[in-house]
């Protein structure tokens, strides 16, 4: 969501438009949010990162959800004022259960496990931006999870898609390897989903800019 700053990931507008971050128009941020709720009409469940609590709540409505710091529990992150509303967090039409869990290894650290139909688990978190930490981050996920799972978020493999080997020879497939970043001319595939290859799914990445990642749509059957 970045925040719902509205940048669209080009230079010119991280120069320009920078201030966003620290003070963000009202006009600006609903104009993200009404896009987001356009978007939503037809899906089941929307998994967002980089959100503002409060742009949670606005956003939310009668939807099914859960909003969460995505720091470490105690890390000092948690309790800045530029830091304390940093968030992840989901939104979906139906109730669905689910878990938060915290990684060994990075700074944004939340992880969400969703349960849906079938037994399949949705995993999805925001990886870090260091190489090494995101291998290890990778690593944490195959220890903690089997069976049939969909593993998604900012993957921010800037190195390309191999990166994400260790989550592919888990028996993950990587759906589509189509770029996401910027949101202004996309190159780079830094979102994913990654899936169990027992089920069949499609990955759509949007045109509709609603931050400086694009926006990534998957369908998928599940019994």
């Amino acid at each position: 969501m970045g925040y719902c700053t509205g940048l669209d990931g080009s230079i010119y507008d991280y120069f320009t438009k920078f201030y966003r971050f620290g003070f963000l128009p009202k006009r600006h941020e609903g104009r993200v949010i009404r896009k987001l709720k356009k978007l939503a009409e037809d899906v089941d469940l929307i998994c967002m990162l980089e959100v503002k609590s409060g742009q949670f709540e606005k956003i939310q409505g009668d939807w099914y959800g859960d909003v969460e710091n995505k720091y470490g529990v105690g890390s000092l992150l948690r309790y800045l004022l530029f830091t304390r509303e940093n968030c992840n967090g989901f939104i979906s039409k139906k109730k669905v259960p689910f878990k938060k869990h915290f990684l060994k290894n990075g700074t944004k650290k939340l992880l969400y496990e969703i349960e849906m139909p079938g037994g399949t688990k949705l995993v999805f978190a925001h990886f870090s931006l260091n190489s090494k930490v995101r291998r290890k981050q990778f690593g944490e996920i195959n220890k903690m999870f089997d069976g049939s799972r969909i593993v998604c978020g900012d993957f921010n493999i800037f190195k390309g898609v191999e990166e994400v080997k260790p989550l592919v020879e888990s028996g993950l497939q990587v759906v589509s390897e189509e770029p996401t970043f910027p949101a202004c001319s996309p190159r780079k595939p830094l979102d994913l989903f990654l899936c169990s290859k027992d089920l069949e799914c499609e990955v759509e990445v949007l045109n509709e800019v609603l931050s400086d990642h694009s926006a990534v749509l998957l369908t998928t059957k599940l019994s």
